[in-house]
This record gives structure tokens, C-alpha cells and sequence, in this order.
């Protein structure tokens, strides 16, 4: 948020573990207190590996309105 980025893609996990859904509510509010909407930010999931984290960042980065940055 330092680097003024208007818009943060999100990369999260697959598992289905409080741990996960507590990341995606971090990376919510942290937009939110930096003025952005979260709701309108790119997030994908994916396994937590190399091929599972390229995938998802390839979805995202080539979508419609890419974001400036991604946080995995």
C-alpha cells in the first residue's frame, strides 16, 4: 500500500482451514484501511505450491483490469 498500488490482487489457499478465511478478512481490511474495495479486488485460490501459485497468478493477471500488485 506503500507504493500507492490503486489495485492489490489476492492469491489464498484451497484448504479449508480458519487460517484461510482469516487471511482473505486481512487482506479485506487492510484495503479497506487503505481507502480501496476490497470487494473489487481479484482473488483466486489455489494449492499451495509453485504450479497451484503460478496458475492463479496467470488467472488474475490476465484478466479484464489486472492489478498493479499481487499478494499471496
Amino acid at each position: 500500500m506503500r507504493r500507492s498500488h490503486g489495485r492489490v490482487g489476492f492469491i489464498n489457499n484451497i484448504a479449508d482451514a480458519p487460517s484461510t478465511l482469516e487471511r482473505l478478512r486481512g487482506f479485506h481490511e487492510t484495503l479497506a484501511g487503505a481507502g480501496l474495495d476490497g470487494d473489487r479486488a481479484p482473488v483466486q485460490a489455489a494449492s499451495s505450491d509453485a504450479q497451484g501459485g503460478y496458475e492463479a497468478a496467470r488467472r488474475i493477471l490476465e484478466g479484464d483490469n489486472p492489478p498493479s500488485a499481487l499478494f499471496c
